[in-house]
This record gives structure tokens, C-alpha cells and sequence, in this order.
């Protein structure tokens, strides 16, 4: 498909209206593996957004977030998802942070939902730093790996970090603390790969 690029991007966004669910999601996931070359199929993925069917909307966003800055127009659709999910939606958060600052107008309902729990507290707090670049931000996902929800929101902020690579840097020397007592084996992995990458 990335050999395809743009020239597969219209139709595989006509696809996503078939009306069997397997056709459409499997159209959903090939516009998600072209990247920023599914730029054409927005206003499909943007309609999309507004399914009632949950399969349908994490197809689209998840597509949206792969096509990066370029959807910028899905952003107030993206926004009223959100809403609508009172915050409980990580990857459409992911997906605003993908946009980057494009996404400013969702910092406000960003910043109602960041006291959350779990993976969707860290995604949202992933999203501002990407939106505003504000290292308050930064510091914020970083006291996840001590205070955030256990099971999921502490090794979700580790592997967060880890995406962010060199524009973690100001916070390394958090990193490196809780390296030195920190048990949970995953979330090691995750931070020593985020040092391997500061380290470059």
C-alpha cells in the first residue's frame, strides 16, 4: 500500500461507507498504514468519526493520527468525540497529539479531562505537551511513573516517554531516578530505551 500512496487514498475512503463492517474496517486500517498519503480520505475519516459504531471510530481516529499534521481539519470532530467520551478516549487524544499544534483548540477540553486515571490520563497529558510544548506538561507524564494509575497509567506514560525521544530530554534526570529503584520490568524496557535514544 505505500508503494500506492495518494492514488489509493479515494478509494479505499469510499470504502469506508461499505456497508458490510468488515470492508469498511479493513479500508480504515489500509488508509492507517498509508500514513500522511491518506490525506485525501479526511472528510470520509471525518464522517466516520460520528458512527455509532465504536469498531468504526477507532478505525478512523486511528487512521487520522497516522496521516499527522495533515488533519488538522478532523480536529473539532475529534474534539466533540471526546467530549462525548467525557475523556475516555486515549487514541483519540493520541490522535490530536499526531496533529501537534494544529490542535490548539483542543487544549481546553484537553485540559478538563488530564486528571483522569489510567492510560486515559497519560494519553491526555501526552497530547498537551505535543499540542503546546509546554514542559509543565512534560513533568506532568513524567510524575505518572510514580503516581499514576498502577496497572495501566504508570507503564502507559513510560512507553509515552519513550515515543517522544529526544523531546523528552528535559526530564531525563526523573528517568534516570526512577531507573535506579524502579522494578517494574516493562516499564524499564521502556525508559532504558528512551535514555538509548537521548544518549544518540
Amino acid at each position: 500500500l505505500g508503494g500506492i500512496g495518494k492514488t489509493a487514498a479515494k478509494p479505499l475512503g469510499e470504502a469506508l461507507h461499505d456497508p458490510s463492517m468488515s470492508v469498511s474496517l479493513a479500508a480504515g486500517e489500509a488508509l492507517a498504514k498509508l500514513g500522511p498519503a491518506a490525506e485525501s480520505a479526511l472528510p470520509d475519516l471525518i464522517e466516520l468519526l460520528r458512527s455509532d459504531h465504536a469498531q468504526h471510530v477507532r478505525a478512523a481516529v486511528t487512521a487520522i493520527e497516522q496521516i499527522g499534521p495533515g488533519a488538522a481539519p478532523a480536529v473539532p470532530a475529534l474534539i466533540e468525540y471526546y467530549r462525548k467520551q467525557e475523556g475516555k478516549a486515549p487514541y483519540t487524544a493520541r490522535a490530536l497529539a499526531a496533529i501537534g499544534p494544529a490542535a490548539s483548540a483542543a487544549v481546553e477540553t484537553l485540559e478538563k479531562y488530564s486528571q483522569g486515571n489510567g492510560w486515559c490520563e497519560a494519553a491526555t497529558i501526552y497530547a498537551l505537551f505535543c499540542i503546546r510544548g509546554d514542559e509543565g506538561d512534560l513533568q506532568a507524564l513524567t510524575d505518572l511513573l510514580w503516581d499514576g494509575e498502577e496497572k495501566y497509567g504508570r507503564p502507559y506514560a513510560a512507553q509515552l516517554l519513550d515515543e517522544l525521544g529526544t523531546a523528552a530530554r528535559p526530564v531525563e534526570a526523573r528517568v534516570r531516578e526512577w531507573l535506579k529503584d524502579g522494578e517494574h520490568q516493562a516499564m524499564r524496557d521502556q525508559l532504558e530505551s528512551l535514555l538509548k535514544k537521548l544518549s544518540q
